[in-house]
């Protein structure tokens, strides 16, 4: 009970400090020329600068773990031992492992994964040796689960902490003009720019104090995809296809997405844009 607490306390926290203005808006489709925000990171392995050490499974884990240590686990392992870590640097480690042991799948009807974390300490030479670390969790995780899951980190620029989104990639939207569930902790953004800049927005809101969804999104969590932004690995803006809300509301539009690229999606509620969207944010209705 108390971790739970912990753990709702932390997503209040957390959407204070994950967006740069969290009030409630529609955001514009035109390119924002800011450039910070969300940060691709690819899932290259980073070497670690400690080799594996043997753990008892009863002692307390008080010395950061290392990449090679988690990769030498199961997922059963990871789940039970993560209880011992200790220090401080591996929090970050137990909260993936929890967020993704215990999806908190709200109103949706399908399986997934969706959760953030934008309070991880973390300074600019720790970033890769973290980063590393939780996307080895990833891994573990997706090679013992049919749910795959991805990753999206990035460091928060002057600030002495690192922001991280892990979602399921299950039931992907395949066409601009297919009807969507948004997921839980999504952020949508002005511009597709860097994955995502400029003002943005979330699935969850502060108003009044007061935690509540985002009024902004229609209260099923359907939406509608109205665009599609393909980017370069460093975050430009190569091509992009938009449709206003009215062109794509009675569903005359289909037009596929070509995954093989990296991508963000734009997303509207049929009457008003909303903003662009990691892919993974996004489930298809069938």
């Amino acid at each position: 009970m108390k971790r739970t607490i912990a753990m709702l306390v932390g997503v209040i926290l957390l959407a204070l400090v994950a967006c740069k203005d969290p009030r409630p808006q529609t955001v514009s489709v035109e390119e924002h020329t800011a450039i910070t925000g969300w940060e691709f990171v690819t899932s290259a392995v980073v070497k670690s600068f400690s080799d594996c050490e043997e753990f008892s499974e009863e002692a307390e884990i008080t010395m950061a773990v290392t990449s090679e240590y988690l990769r030498n686990l199961s997922w059963e392992q990871l789940v039970a031992k993560c209880k011992l870590f200790k220090s401080e640097e591996d929090f970050a480690i137990k909260w993936l492992i929890y967020a993704l042991e215990n999806p908190n799948n709200y109103q949706l009807p399908y399986e997934h994964i969706s959760t953030v974390n934008g309070l991880i300490k973390c300074s600019d030479t720790e970033f890769y040796t973290i980063y590393d670390k939780l996307q080895t969790v990833v891994n573990v995780f997706n090679s013992s689960h049919d749910l795959q899951v991805k990753m999206y980190a990035h460091k928060v620029k002057d600030e002495e902490r690192m922001v991280v989104q892990a979602m399921s990639t299950n039931n992907p939207v395949t066409s601009v003009g297919q009807i969507a569930f948004i997921k839980d902790m999504s952020f949508f953004y002005e511009s597709s720019k860097d994955f995502g800049t400029g003002r943005c927005g979330s699935t969850k809101t502060i108003i009044n104090s007061c935690m509540v969804y985002n009024p902004v999104l229609p209260e099923d969590f359907q939406v509608i995809v109205n665009g599609v932004s393909y980017l370069a690995n460093t975050g430009e803006v190569i091509s992009r296809i938009y449709k206003k809300p009215h062109e794509v509301r009675n569903g005359s539009i289909d037009i596929p997405i070509d995954r093989t690229k990296r991508f963000m999606l734009h997303i509207c509620d049929g009457k008003k844009d909303i903003g662009w969207i990691l892919p993974e944010g996004l489930m298809i209705v069938s």
